[in-house]
């Protein structure tokens, strides 16, 4: 399973979760996970809702996104995701 898992962070974060949202939404590359760890941030600095409810993005792109608030917590919902909940990720 492929997935991107951000934390917080500078430039460089922005530049790499903007490509995977860009290449998911524009059915480039074939979707995968994208979870952001720090709902609260990444609301602030990525605000989701608020494109989609200006019309900029679509509901399904701004359900490309689910956040977390842990490296466990993102894990979990990785593993549900593959359907690997009682092991590691093949």
């Amino acid at each position: 399973m492929r997935a991107l898992v951000a934390l917080p962070g500078g430039f460089g974060t922005f530049d790499k979760v903007y490509a995977a949202l860009n290449l998911v939404a524009t059915r480039t590359i074939s979707p995968i996970p994208i979870v952001l760890i720090g709902k609260d941030y990444w609301n602030r600095v990525v605000p989701l809702d608020l494109l989609a409810s200006e019309g900029y993005i679509s509901a399904a792109d701004r359900a490309l996104v689910h956040y977390a608030e842990s490296g466990a917590e993102a894990a979990r919902y990785l593993l549900e995701r593959c359907g690997c909940e009682d092991g590691p990720i093949a």
